[in-house]
């Protein structure tokens, strides 16, 4: 009798080179429903990127966010290197989607001035 294999252990490719989109939502602990969940879903094309990259190279990026960037850049080619070619600047991105689920920037106060309410004057 074949093993049964659960939903959320089935590799995203054949040579398990990254997981499931289940196993990569809940390695992220998304939210449900969230906008950062239909993004995860909606990146996962493997062509885009390198053939030698997997999850656990030294990059560091899940494989959602690499994709949404080379989607986004293709003008960007794919580099030789072991690190890839992705800017620093995407691990902060990854890090505020973390925080942020609904992908929605925080929304300052709004400051009303009033004619009594003067910014302060400086000398």
């Amino acid at each position: 009798m074949a093993k049964q294999i659960k939903k959320e252990e089935e590799p995203a490719n054949a040579d398990n080179k990254w997981s499931s989109v289940e196993r990569q939502l809940e390695k992220d602990n998304v939210t449900r429903g969230s906008e950062l969940e239909k993004l995860i879903k909606a990146n996962q094309e493997l062509h885009l990127v390198r053939p030698e990259e997997h999850e656990n190279d030294n990059v560091e990026l899940p494989l959602w966010i690499r994709v949404h960037w080379r989607k986004n850049h293709p003008e960007q080619e794919k580099s030789a290197t072991p690190l890839g070619d992705y800017p620093d600047a995407l691990y902060n991105i990854y890090s505020w989607m973390l925080a942020h689920h609904d992908l929605a920037k925080e929304k300052k106060e709004e400051t009303n001035l009033t004619n009594k309410q003067k910014p302060p004057q400086y000398e």
